[in-house]
């Protein structure tokens, strides 16, 4: 269930292009099975806080689907599975798209070298790298930590798979956190709506990809409860809000306080068939730079 809602409700920003032409012929060759592993890893990879690491990730997680893809072809769990421990494993991998050069062309220090992740456009640029090597140890950790979730998953155990890591979510914002008390929730009727995502009304652009993360917990909290009343799903996200934002302190009352003068929306589809949406608004403040660092060694 939790994998065909990924699947099936992924957010705009992580579907971006391949970061060339070669790279997007590539992914053209591939299955459709092979594109919604790629989909799942990116959500994934969209929930994980790595600091300095910006570039190339959505493309690296399209090449470990191809790799996973060339094991696992029917059963998706088990895909996911075999992805998330290349990355665990990444140390070892050695890998050569030859897709668009012949392995000839590949000099015998790259081609021997691990771990490799060969560019499938360029026979000299190793993926995995010296300056990727530090956000891909951070990976492993979270990637091997996501396999015990699916394990205790696949034993009967309730579990979410794609809970922000690190759990710690204060540090979910790099330079700015949430402003306690900012907290609004209601809904509306907006049926051109069809996919949970944020609406950055004053917030930096370049902080949105963690408020995305957010904006994940937030279309799967309501997810799945059928024909529930749209009061119902207003308390499962406020609930979800509360576990993982607000310590459980939040209490949620009538407020005067308007969406227009929010510093973040997130906007997520209820898929009642009537177009309702439920609508979250915060504001976000400064982090105090000690702070963070206690936060981040607490984490």
């Amino acid at each position: 269930m939790q994998l065909r809602y990924w699947i099936e409700h992924s957010i705009h920003p992580l579907n971006n292009a391949g970061l060339s032409e070669g790279h997007a012929i590539l992914m053209k060759e591939q299955s459709s099975f092979v594109h919604s592993l790629a989909r799942l890893l990116k959500w994934w990879d969209h929930t994980l806080l790595v600091p300095g690491y910006k570039h190339g990730r959505s493309f690296r997680m399209e090449l470990f689907a191809i790799i996973a893809g060339q094991e696992e072809q029917f059963d998706m769990a088990r895909a996911l599975k075999i992805a998330l421990a290349k990355i665990r494993d990444f140390a070892s991998l050695n890998v050569i798209f030859a897709r668009f050069y012949d392995r000839d062309c590949v000099p015998d220090c790259v081609a021997a070298a691990k771990p490799l992740l060969l560019d499938p456009s360029n026979p000299l640029n190793n993926m995995l790298d010296q300056t990727a090597l530090p956000h891909f140890l951070t990976l492993a950790r979270f990637a091997a930590h996501t396999l015990g979730r699916l394990d205790l998953m696949e034993r009967g155990a309730t579990v979410d798979i794609f809970e922000p890591q690190p759990v710690a979510w204060d540090t979910s914002f790099t330079n700015f956190r949430v402003k306690e008390g900012s907290w609004i929730i209601s809904w509306q009727l907006n049926a051109k709506t069809v996919q949970t995502h944020v609406v950055p009304q004053k917030m930096p652009l370049l902080e949105l990809k963690h408020v995305s993360a957010l904006a994940n917990l937030i279309g799967l909290s309501q997810w799945g409860q059928g024909a529930l009343p749209i009061e119902d799903k207003l308390e499962a996200v406020k609930s979800t809000i509360n576990k993982h934002f607000t310590g459980g302190t939040k209490e949620w009352k009538e407020t005067s306080q308007s969406f227009s003068s929010k510093d973040v929306l997130v906007v997520s589809p209820v898929h009642d068939g009537l177009g309702s949406c439920i609508i979250v608004g915060f504001d976000v403040e400064k982090r105090d730079e000690n702070a963070a660092s206690t936060d981040s060694k607490r984490s």
